[in-house]
Formats: structure tokens, sequence, C-alpha cells
């Protein structure tokens, strides 16, 4: 599967910071939340970061406008239907999730991957709410995403293993090193070590 266009659900720090590493890896991508203004502002922030990096000679204005072009904004669910992949990275509050992932299931094309930057809530719940409990897998990107390495990669019961191979090598697409949970756990790998 090849990865195009990705839509990020949330437009909080981790989604603006999901939809700047597609952006900068030449993929479009698509930041939307309740309001139009919501994922504005989003774009407003990743704008006014990337100036600060052509400020200080880290990328040329040139890369700069050619990452806020790849960037498009959205109020609502719709772009969910052109993307390859949609991820989402709302409030961690269970039902919200759920309601959210069955509109995406809705939305999205049938071979649409849809994850998760959750780490502390079932990804199985998530994946019920849906018609394609395989193709839901759990990407946990840490903050700032544009900088991190490392991606947590886990199922839920019934992703498939395609699902996670897709999820895999989208990380590396993206320039960063996928560690691949064998099974759902709570909280994942770096929190429960953490922890």
């Amino acid at each position: 599967m090849t990865i195009k266009k990705v839509v990020v659900v949330g437009a909080g720090t981790m989604g603006g910071g999901i939809a700047q590493l597609c952006a900068q890896q030449g993929l479009d991508a698509v930041i939307t939340d309740i309001s139009l203004e919501l994922s504005d502002n989003a774009k407003a922030r990743i704008a006014a970061g990337l100036a600060k990096r052509v400020e200080k000679g880290k990328v040329s204005a040139e890369e700069r406008e050619a990452v806020l072009a790849r960037i498009a904004t959205a109020g609502d669910l719709a772009p969910a239907a052109e993307a390859d992949i949609v991820i989402e990275s709302i409030v961690e509050n269970l039902e919200i999730k759920k309601k959210v992932f069955s509109e995406l299931d809705k939305v999205a094309r049938p071979e649409t991957v849809l994850a998760t930057n959750t780490t502390s809530l079932s990804i199985s719940a998530m994946a019920e709410a849906t018609n394609r409990s395989d193709k839901v897998v759990q990407m946990h990107f840490f903050n700032p995403p544009v900088i991190m390495k490392l991606v947590e990669i886990m199922p839920g019961r019934k992703t498939s293993k395609e699902t996670l191979e897709i999820a895999a090598s989208f990380a590396k697409l993206l320039g960063k090193d996928p560690v691949v949970c064998k099974n759902e756990a709570p909280a994942g790998i770096v929190s429960r070590i953490l922890g």
C-alpha cells in the first residue's frame, strides 16, 4: 500500500506535529478537528515554528512554503474519504474516540488504515466501533513528533499482520524507528518501562 495522503484528526500539539512531520516527508496532510478555526490555528502554529527555523537557517523559505502548501485544514471528517491512513490524536476519552472511529469508518475507503495515537486506551474497543477491526492500529508518536525518533505500534485483538506492516513501513517512511508490540497491553512499552 502506497501512502500519499494522511488525515490527522485532532489539532492539538501532537496532531499538528504529526501533520507537519508528514508534510516535511513530502506527503499531503490534512489537519481536522471539530471546527475549522482549531485546525487553522494548528497550521498557524506550524507556520510560526517553521518561520523560526528559517530565521535560524535550519530550513529555507522555499522549504517552509512547500511544507505549508502540503498541509490543508478542515472542520469535519469529510477529508478521510481521500485518506490512505487516518491518525486520530484527540482527547483521551474512550467514548469520544469510539464515536470518531465509528464516523471515520463510514467516511473512509474500506482499505484505509485507521490509527490511534493513544497510549492508555483500548485499541480493541476503538476497533469494535468500526466494521474494520483488522485495519485499526495504535501508532503512538512521542512529543515533539517532528524530532522524536520512536513510534510505538500496537495491535488490537483483531488487527491484521498486514495492518501492522503498513503502520511500521509508514513510520519508516516518516524517518522514524518503529517498535512493534506483539499484543495489546496497557500504556505501551515506553510508559510501562518508565512506570
